[in-house]
């Protein structure tokens, strides 16, 4: 838990005159996840910051890279298409996108061992 979700966690506590418990550090997760933003992953990109919750206009998302780290890519760059027999790229639990390169060759999260799913993102404008 970071500090600023702590601090949210305080002033929760202060303002409703209650002494601290579960339901105070779940709102304060909910509020710091508007918060708080990422970066872009993508050395080209001219947006650079981007927000991955439901709500956010320019709402980026995770992928999970060849070289094993998650990176977070903004909203202005397409997710990754997968082509071929299979084109089961994402997993709903992780809220996770695959390219070709990343995609496990079992069909399975790497994170989750989920099935994969096909991508289904709906984009809004």
């Amino acid at each position: 838990m970071t500090s600023e979700c702590k601090m949210i966690i305080w002033c929760l506590s202060f303002i409703i005159n209650k002494p601290v418990n579960q339901n105070h550090k779940h709102i304060a997760s909910i509020i710091w996840e508007f918060g708080t933003y990422q970066h872009c992953s993508r050395g080209s990109c001219v947006v650079g910051k981007t927000h991955l919750h439901e709500e956010a206009m320019n709402r980026g998302w995770r992928l999970y890279q060849h070289s094993g780290k998650i990176g977070v890519i903004c909203g202005c760059h397409p997710v990754p298409r997968v082509t071929g027999i299979s084109r089961k790229n994402y997993c709903s639990s992780c809220h996770l996108y695959y390219s070709r390169k990343s995609r496990p060759r079992d069909l399975k999260c790497v994170l989750c061992d989920e099935w994969l799913k096909i991508n289904q993102r709906v984009i809004h404008f």
